[in-house]
């Protein structure tokens, strides 16, 4: 009985109570930019003006679980509301993403590092005679 009246009170919280509590344990910025020199975990810095795509993993978390919001923001004075984001960052130097998660059961804030560098000039073949 009292099961019944947590998971009825719960449904109208807009809670599933079958989901598991949100935490920075569960959940992470993955990224990579759309010209695959960058990454996270990759030592290379990424490329200023080339889009990098972030999005929110969960690691025993299912985001389908809850409704949840997300609010980025780039550390360069850019902001994204969508769940998955593409920015291309317009200035070299060190970024700190932070991605604040919310759910009717909590919220949780990550933040993720990241390296810009300046534009690389198109390398030119040198050709031999």
């Amino acid at each position: 009985m009292i099961a019944a009246i947590l998971f009825a009170s719960a449904a109208l919280l807009g809670v599933n109570p079958a989901c598991p509590p949100l935490t920075p344990q569960n959940v992470f910025i993955a990224w990579a930019s759309n010209d695959a020199t960058c990454s996270i975990g990759s030592p290379a810095p990424c490329i200023a003006g080339v889009p990098v795509q972030f999005i929110p993993v969960g690691f025993g978390y299912d985001f389908s679980c809850s409704v949840h919001t997300f609010a980025w923001d780039f550390g360069d004075g850019f902001k994204d509301s969508n769940k998955n984001a593409v920015h291309a960052f317009s200035s070299p130097g060190a970024y700190v993403v932070t991605l604040t998660i919310a759910a009717p059961s909590g919220s949780v804030v990550l933040r993720e590092p990241i390296v810009i560098d300046p534009h690389r000039a198109p390398r030119r073949r040198s050709v031999q005679h």
